[in-house]
């Protein structure tokens, strides 16, 4: 065969598989916009549409995490957030750099002007990222920078400048003895793990109270004590958003520890979406919590898992949401059994679905709302809800 048909006959297949994929993708992504519970086509949100309905979109990213990992490259390109990498902890994450944080520091002063007009004490709450101050060194492979904790200083100090107290989980995280570094985050998601949450809870509760008087001594130490709470441990079946991104088989899978009250809870909720509105009542686990996130043997795996072409295998990618079911606009919380009338208002990001669930535990009533699914007028809600405290917790991968 001559050099020329060789080359035409490759281009030939090159051509027919690339025509392959796009015909079975454009499928799937009919299929997508055909179902009425998904946003309706826009060509802003075609491009990545596109790219999560790619025909073996799966078996593409695992070949392309398994070619990196045999050869030894530490870090996995990613179209949507450039590379992403193993740290020295063994832990993925992405790199952000500087940004446009326009909006996120309008929506930070909105809630301040709302919360000066009202009279309403406000904290803002940095929650952290993978790579901890003074440790991207420790941290990072040689070559390698991010500028996360930039961003974050850059968001304490626009706080600071309007007067705004500010607790910053980084530091405190780095401080804390009783939980390892590196088990601060998960080693495939970008999130905190939920026992460093309640770390980062029990600490701003003490705060409160040590500063604000914010409960009784007794309330205090009941509801930070590690020795109420049930840890339960689900093996060797998470991938998180990083791993998502890389392939198993560069992730790998991990543990999954999650933590419910082991002691009497009475919890009243109403989660706000839109027009769509869901009332219910009792325990923590079951109304703030959502059991069918965990509970894989009695429920199955989430259309979402089944979706991305997960859960049948046994390795799950909604755990994470456990608390509060994930995204929602707002949801209101009130605690029939503590002994308090504090309210508590939370503005924050998936960060916070741990963080404000173990909250609730603390007040009266907590309110929360994620300001990405939410857009009513801010400075009206606070004023006619007029909470104790107001509290904003971001983390600074905005």
């Amino acid at each position: 065969m001559s050099e020329k048909i060789k080359k035409i006959v490759t281009i030939s297949l090159f051509l027919i598989i690339i025509f392959t994929m796009s015909i079975f993708s454009v499928f799937n992504l009919y299929k997508k916009y055909k179902d009425t519970t998904v946003p309706p086509f826009t060509p802003a949100s075609f491009e990545n549409d596109f790219k999560t309905n790619l025909y073996l979109r799966n078996q593409i990213i695992e070949l392309q995490g398994y070619t990196q990992k045999l050869i030894g490259n530490r870090a996995v390109e990613d179209p949507e957030v450039g590379n992403v990498i193993r740290n020295n902890f063994g832990q993925l994450t992405s790199l952000p750099g500087k940004g446009d944080f326009a909006q996120f520091k309008q929506n930070l002063n909105t809630i301040t002007d709302g919360c000066e007009k009202a009279g309403v004490k406000q904290i803002y709450a940095q929650a952290p990222f993978k790579i901890l101050p003074g440790l991207e060194a420790e941290q990072l492979p040689a070559g390698f920078h991010t500028d996360a904790n930039s961003n974050a200083d850059e968001f304490i100090a626009a706080m600071q400048s309007r007067s705004v107290e500010v607790f910053d989980f980084r530091e405190y995280l780095l401080a804390d003895k009783d939980i390892d570094k590196e088990e601060l985050f998960f080693k495939t998601d970008h999130h905190w793990t939920i026992p460093a949450a309640f770390e980062a809870f029990s600490g701003f509760v003490s705060h409160l109270y040590e500063k604000y008087d914010y409960c009784s001594k007794k309330d205090l130490e009941f509801v930070t004590d590690k020795n109420n709470y049930n840890y339960i441990t689900m093996n060797d079946c998470y991938l998180g958003s990083w791993g998502r991104r890389t392939g198993v088989m560069f992730a790998g899978v991990e543990d999954f520890t999650y933590i419910t009250p082991a002691f009497e809870t009475d919890i009243s909720i109403k989660r706000v979406a839109g027009d769509a509105k869901y009332e219910a009542r009792g325990s923590f686990y079951d109304v703030v919590m959502s059991p069918k996130r965990v509970e894989k043997d009695k429920f199955g795996p989430s259309e979402e898992e089944i979706a991305a072409g997960f859960g049948t295998n046994g390795i799950y990618t909604d755990l994470y949401s456990v608390y509060m079911d994930g995204f929602t606009a707002e949801m209101q919380i009130v605690n029939h059994k503590i002994n308090s009338d504090k309210k508590v208002l939370i503005f924050h990001d998936s960060f916070g679905f741990p963080f404000s669930s173990f909250m609730a535990l603390s007040a009266k009533e907590t309110r929360v709302i994620d300001l990405r699914n939410w857009s009513e007028d801010i400075v009206q809600y606070i004023s006619d809800f007029q909470p104790d405290f107001v509290i904003t917790l971001y983390n600074p991968d905005q």
